[in-house]
């Protein structure tokens, strides 16, 4: 083996710095070991509060995990969350090896931990010491930390609204929308939650998907085609306490004109062309110079 002097000075490189971390009572495994500790940054995370939810969405190159929690969240309440997974690709399968991916991950929310493939969630809202609320933390299938996302929570008790069911021996006082978009979530206001009866939200003849739900509302997401006058109703376990007239329109989407732009002067172009390939011959009279 032939030794050079650039091997000779990569030796003596790493024989001092070996020897500093030793110094410094800090081993190369325990450097590994604290690297390894740390959260990856596979997903960016990015957090909004919209249509009565308050998600928070890790993104990466497969997919988006999206936690959905009630925006009023308050502490000492139970509340009501889902999961969804949304997996990128160009084809099916592409999409579907993408999904298996973000099956194998978790959600870890206090002292719960639901797998992201469940797609829903129950949680006992907690203040931990100094008033911190928590992160809810993603996790990989071997449990290491991926992603973190901190949680704002309210410590004043929400007074002035019916909180508390009334084991719906007497009226419940509801605030149910009238009409909505297909495929947008829609806010039902009044206590409908309870830990021990089923909540069921039909629009026609489909139910609802819940995606959170709190003491003073429950966020559904509406059927995505179902269109036109259609019935509402709200059954908790075998007793139906809402059951009444709603309208669901079409998606509004923003008018965009540049496609109609483009296209014109494609075609505008092509006629140009055809013009200035067309060959012109003009037949003049003869002129007479006498």
């Amino acid at each position: 083996m032939r030794i050079t002097a650039a091997l000779v000075s990569r030796m003596i490189v790493h024989a001092i710095v070996t020897l500093t971390l030793l110094a410094h009572g800090v081993s190369i495994s325990a450097l590994a070991d604290e690297r390894a500790a740390q959260p990856r940054r596979d997903f960016h995370v990015d957090s909004r509060v919209r249509y009565g939810l308050y998600q928070l969405r890790f993104a990466s190159p497969r997919g988006a995990i999206t936690v959905n929690l009630p925006a009023d969240l308050c502490a000492g309440e139970t509340v009501l969350g889902s999961v969804v997974s949304e997996p990128s690709g160009r084809g099916p399968e592409d999409r579907a090896r993408n999904q298996s991916v973000l099956n194998t991950y978790a959600i870890s929310l206090g002292a719960s931990e639901i797998a992201v493939h469940f797609q829903a969630l129950r949680w006992m809202v907690t203040i931990g010491s100094g008033g911190n609320p928590g992160e809810v933390i993603l996790r990989d299938r071997q449990g290491v930390e991926a992603a973190r996302a901190p949680l704002t929570v309210s410590t004043t008790v929400i007074s002035g609204e019916q909180t508390i069911p009334r084991k719906y021996l007497g009226p419940i006082r509801l605030q149910i929308p009238t009409h909505g978009q297909a495929d947008r979530p829609l806010i039902l206001r009044g206590p409908m939650l309870d830990e021990h009866i089923p909540l069921h939200v039909m629009i026609g003849d489909k139910e609802a998907v819940l995606l959170a739900a709190s003491p003073r509302r429950v966020i559904i997401m509406t059927p995505r085609d179902l269109y036109g006058k259609v019935t509402l109703g709200i059954r908790l376990g075998e007793m139906i306490v809402y059951d009444g007239a709603y309208r669901s329109d079409h998606i509004r989407r923003s008018f965009n004109p540049w496609p109609y732009v483009i296209g014109g002067a494609v075609v505008i172009g092509i006629g140009v062309a055809v013009i200035a390939a067309t060959p012109i011959h003009l037949h003049l009279p003869p002129i007479n110079l006498e």
